[in-house]
């Protein structure tokens, strides 16, 4: 069973199931700076996909809104290899060096 966060100094952001580095990347990042805006600010729809995005071993890719903001979690993480950013340098699945640009899967 997936444990919070308990990290997070907002309660807004329990919906961050897990310990994995990639809830642990989307709790670090500011978001505000990004399409999606504010993570406090995100619809109870995004918070519920990327809930279970987390809870999922199996990977994930979340592509959200009109910029095609990417948010994946540990499984996705391994097919992007090397591609895989920093929170400084998250990626949009528009953006050259985009992870989804690695996933052959996603030419199909």
């Amino acid at each position: 069973m997936s444990k919070v966060l308990t990290n997070s100094p907002h309660p807004e952001n329990n919906f961050l199931s897990g310990n994995s580095d990639m809830a642990q990347l989307i709790l670090s990042k500011d978001w505000s700076a990004t399409p999606l805006g504010p993570i406090d600010r995100w619809p109870q729809s995004l918070h519920t996909t990327v809930s279970l995005c987390l809870a999922s071993n199996f990977p994930i890719n979340i592509l959200w809104g009109p910029e095609h903001t990417q948010i994946y979690n540990d499984g996705y993480r391994t097919v992007c290899g090397d591609k895989h950013p920093t929170h400084s340098s998250w990626p949009r699945a528009s953006s050259t060096g985009a992870c989804l640009r690695c996933d052959a899967a996603t030419r199909a």
